[in-house]
């Protein structure tokens, strides 16, 4: 029995150490895409959202709309 719990313990781990490479990448990339769009001038916009039930009203909420030309 001892050996089933340390089998289930190693597989637990692989899963985690996935998860959190899987976690890690996703991160990188946001902040790539949120630098890319620094270097090229452009102001982030804040949306916030409230996470809800996906049958529910929908819950979000736009604070600023702003159009800009690029030259």
């Amino acid at each position: 029995m001892n050996e089933d719990l340390i089998a289930y313990a190693l597989i637990s781990a692989c899963f985690g150490i996935v998860f959190l490479l899987w976690f890690l990448v996703a991160m990188f990339n946001r902040e790539a895409v949120k630098r890319e769009l620094q270097q090229r001038c452009c102001e982030p916009i804040h949306i916030r959202c409230l996470m809800g039930p996906p049958f529910g009203p929908r819950l979000v909420r736009w604070i600023r709309d702003e159009l800009r030309e690029f030259v």
